[in-house]
């Protein structure tokens, strides 16, 4: 669902190898995007991306809400964030015949394992701004998203109140 080109749009990036970011862009659809979607609205979405309504879902749109409009960004900068997240986590390392590498090169050192915390934690929260929008969007749009039921993963924060 999201190209290089989405992905150098929300966050700028040295090239990058298809074969390497390939992989973790398809586990953040999967892992990532499919609990918040829901699996009806995931399968959806994956077999026909470009009808109008999943478009809007995947790309961004406005929309009118309780008179006034509002801008969605759409599913692209929260899968890429989520892509990101998992890309500098897993990147640097290398699964080859002989073991698990790291590669080194003269012109470069590796960052050392705080550091890539931290990135990928901001990245995460950057994905979970932008899913917020994700939920605010297809709740006050049930009826364009009817098979959307309401996310399901831990990244959501806070608790419900139930009356007796």
């Amino acid at each position: 669902l999201i190209t290089l080109q989405d992905i150098k749009s929300v966050r700028p990036t040295a090239e990058l190898d298809s074969v390497r970011w390939q992989p973790f862009a398809v586990e953040a659809q999967d892992q990532d995007l499919r609990p918040i979607l829901g699996d009806g609205l995931y399968y959806q979405l994956m077999q026909t991306p470009a009808e109008t309504a999943y478009a809007n879902l995947l790309n961004g749109t406005t929309y009118t809400y309780d008179g006034q409009t509002v801008y969605f960004d759409g599913l692209k900068p929260m899968l890429v964030y989520f892509f990101l997240a998992r890309f500098i986590q897993n990147n640097p390392v290398n699964i080859t015949r002989y073991g698990i590498v790291q590669k080194v090169t003269p012109q470069s050192q590796p960052v050392d394992a705080t550091m890539i915390r931290q990135v990928v934690n901001e990245m995460k929260s950057n994905a979970a701004t932008y899913r917020n929008q994700v939920d605010q969007f297809l709740l006050q749009n049930q009826s364009t998203y009817p098979l959307y039921i309401g996310s399901n993963t831990s990244l959501k924060a806070g608790f419900r109140m139930f009356q007796g």
